[in-house]
């Protein structure tokens, strides 16, 4: 595993005012994983004030070297908050730093603040051909 990130944290504001932090994920959070790297596998985590962790990003190399896939998770109550397109803006700028061409990921057809993340931030959306349900969100970096 890589040297930690730290000049990767970025304190961020939501729509609503609300104060949140965007940092990579570290070990001793509750949803590390030692397939982090913080190069070919990144995740970053948002840390509100009481709340804790509310929020993950995370991206892995697919077949191609140069295309990673990602998820996103945000917690119940914070969904349709914005969080997801800070997430996703921290991840694709991570993913365009070291290397990765195109960024990919997919999103359930009736996940609105998903998409409008994705579209917010110029991904292109088009019909997974594997699932009616979802959309796939292609972004190049």
């Amino acid at each position: 595993m890589g040297e930690y990130p730290a000049h990767l944290a970025r304190e961020r504001r939501l729509p609503d005012g609300r104060a949140v932090i965007i940092r990579p994920i570290r070990p001793g959070d509750e949803r590390f994983s030692a397939d982090t790297d913080y190069e070919r596998r990144m995740a970053f985590v948002c840390e509100a004030k009481g709340d804790g962790l509310v929020g993950e990003a995370r991206y892995a190399p697919a077949a191609s070297s140069r295309r990673a896939t990602f998820t996103v998770t945000i917690a119940e109550g914070w969904q349709g908050t914005g969080l997801a397109e800070l997430l996703l803006d921290a991840l694709s700028r991570a993913a365009r730093a070291r290397g990765f061409e195109i960024l990919e990921g997919r999103a359930s057809r009736d996940d609105k603040a998903m998409l409008g993340a994705a579209r917010a931030l110029d991904f292109e959306l088009s019909a997974a051909p594997d699932d009616p349900s979802a959309l796939l969100a292609v972004k190049k970096l």
